[in-house]
């Protein structure tokens, strides 16, 4: 029940609160040795780790961001789409943290997840490709991320068109690597 206080608390914008209760989810699951196969265990993990990251405290971010992948991995197995999305999390505070190489690593993993569980028709795989692109084009790196923008902006216009917030912003950074 702590895991949904927690919830209900971090939707009304009360982080403290929210923070506590993710916390005390944790705890008794700690507590009941009751960590693998317990998605509330692994989705407390993940909220602790965005709630620290969204406050810049990226280094807890990245401790939750961490136990959650573990936590996916145990459970879901890592070829899941779950283990992915926690890892794209990972990718993020790295990105954030400016540890480039492990960021890329880990956008790389999770592209590679998704192209076979998801599939690349999918906006959560576009999502993936724009960060990774992203990140080379902040380090630079125009070379591989124009083909990374160009694979993503044909995803979303095959399954969203081109008159969306998701487009124009790929479009933008597409933009960018020609400056």
């Amino acid at each position: 029940h702590y895991f949904y206080m927690g919830d209900c608390h971090n939707y009304l914008n009360d982080k403290s609160r929210a923070e506590h209760y993710y916390l005390k989810s944790i705890e008794a699951q700690n507590k009941l040795k009751n960590k693998i196969g317990n998605i509330a265990y692994g989705r407390a993990q993940t909220n602790l780790g965005v709630m620290y990251h969204y406050q810049g405290n990226f280094d807890q971010a990245e401790y939750y961001y961490n136990e959650a992948a573990k936590a996916a991995k145990e459970t879901f197995g890592e070829m899941s789409a779950a283990y992915a999305g926690c890892i794209t999390n990972l990718a993020t505070v790295y990105n954030d943290k400016l540890m480039y190489e492990e960021s890329a690593e880990l956008f790389l993993k999770s592209i590679e997840i998704k192209r076979k569980t998801i599939g690349i028709d999918n906006l959560d795989y576009a999502t993936s490709i724009n960060n990774l692109a992203t990140l080379y084009l902040n380090s630079k790196l125009y070379d591989k991320a124009e083909p990374l923008f160009k694979e993503a902006l044909e995803i979303l216009e095959n399954i969203q068109g081109k008159i969306t917030k998701n487009y124009a912003i790929t479009l933008s950074n597409l933009a960018l690597v020609y400056e």
